[in-house]
């Protein structure tokens, strides 16, 4: 099975021309059956959306690093 990886600084739920090609490429590679990964910044995320290293879209594991300085 082919692997596919993804890296860039923001993604989903950010929305830009970026992000949404990498949702949709990495969808449509899951769809045919690449082992697709994702590795993402947290740029892009609302502060009340709660930091999670790891989560799991439509089947696609989404690695996150956080990038934000941690709030004081």
């Amino acid at each position: 099975m082919k692997t596919l990886l993804l890296l860039n600084n923001a993604y989903w739920p950010s929305i830009g021309g970026v992000e949404n090609s990498l949702r949709h490429l990495a969808q449509v590679a899951h769809d045919r059956g690449c082992n697709v990964k994702i590795v993402v910044g947290d740029i892009g995320l609302a502060r009340t959306h709660a930091f999670c290293p790891l989560e799991v879209l439509d089947g696609i594991p989404i690695y996150r690093y956080r990038i934000k300085p941690l709030p004081f």
